[in-house]
């Protein structure tokens, strides 16, 4: 509990009224008031909403769809002109097709340059489902770049590859 911030949360959630005892309850709330935006703390970011559907493609770039339709959208690196005309939809595209979708928006920023100030218009790739410190077996399972588990499967998909090859050219 100490390390949870519940500033956002209502004192009828279920979070401080499911089974707990009115002593609970008060200790709850302590911790809810100590805890205020304090450094360290886990928030919950959908308050008293429920999530439909959450979708993260890597760290700090995830959209929540919640259930009274409305959408947060965080993306590390787009500017929020861009973030707002990005729709869930292109982040389900983005990680089902990882090979063939990317997100790809065009930014405008003011920036210092030699002490001058540029105005700028990119394109730029704000999102791709290519992760390049993890070693991806399917859609849901994972192995840390590195480790054992990856270079064991890594060992046994070339051998397969090999194999695939020599079949294909007899």
């Amino acid at each position: 509990m100490h390390l949870l911030d519940t500033s956002n949360l209502s004192q009828d959630h279920p979070f401080f009224t499911h089974n707990t005892s009115i002593e609970e309850k008060n200790q709850l709330l302590i911790w809810q008031k100590k805890n205020t935006k304090q450094i360290g703390c886990f928030k919950f970011e959908s308050g008293n909403r429920y999530i439909s559907r959450f979708l993260g493609l890597k760290a700090k770039i995830y959209s929540i769809y919640f259930s009274d339709d409305e959408v947060m959208k965080k993306m590390k690196g787009c500017v929020k002109q861009v973030l707002k005309n990005i729709e869930f939809d292109e982040f389900v595209k983005c990680y089902m097709n990882p090979e063939k979708y990317k997100l790809i928006y065009e930014q405008t920023n003011i920036r210092s340059k030699h002490h001058q100030m540029i105005f700028e218009t990119r394109n730029k790739e704000i999102a791709n489902s290519f992760e390049n410190k993890r070693f991806w077996t399917n859609n849901n399972q994972s192995y840390a770049i590195g480790s054992k588990f990856a270079k064991d499967y890594k060992i046994i998909e070339d051998m397969l590859d090999e194999i695939v090859n020599k079949v294909e050219l007899l």
